[in-house]
Parts: structure tokens; C-alpha cells; sequence
């Protein structure tokens, strides 16, 4: 029963590492985009907002 406990724990702990990671690239991302600063003000809230989705979206609309 605790090896699936653990399991599961680390899966939702790789879950985390590998979103934040690609939270943070996006923003960097965002950040040293050639974009105006409104939208660039835009697409942080966005992500900071619906930090999961927001990124989701911003990878598939938001870049060229």
C-alpha cells in the first residue's frame, strides 16, 4: 500500500517539477519577446491567472 502511496506522491511531484519548468519558460518566453508591452502585460496575467491553461494557451496562440 505505501509503495503505491509513493508512487503516486512522486507522480504528482514530477507533475509539478515539469509545469513549473515550462511555466517559467514561458514567461522568460513572454519577457524577451520582440511583442508590445501590453501584450506582453497580457499574456503574464493570463498565465498568472490560469497558470495551467494559460500557458497551454500561450504555447499553442500566443507564440509564432
Amino acid at each position: 500500500m505505501l509503495r503505491v502511496l509513493y508512487g503516486y506522491l512522486f507522480f504528482r511531484w514530477l507533475l509539478g517539477v515539469l509545469w513549473l519548468g515550462l511555466f517559467i519558460w514561458a514567461l522568460a518566453d513572454i519577457l524577451g519577446s520582440k511583442k508590445d508591452t501590453l501584450t506582453k502585460v497580457v499574456w503574464v496575467v493570463v498565465c498568472l491567472v490560469f497558470p495551467v491553461v494559460g500557458v497551454i494557451v500561450y504555447l499553442l496562440f500566443g507564440r509564432k
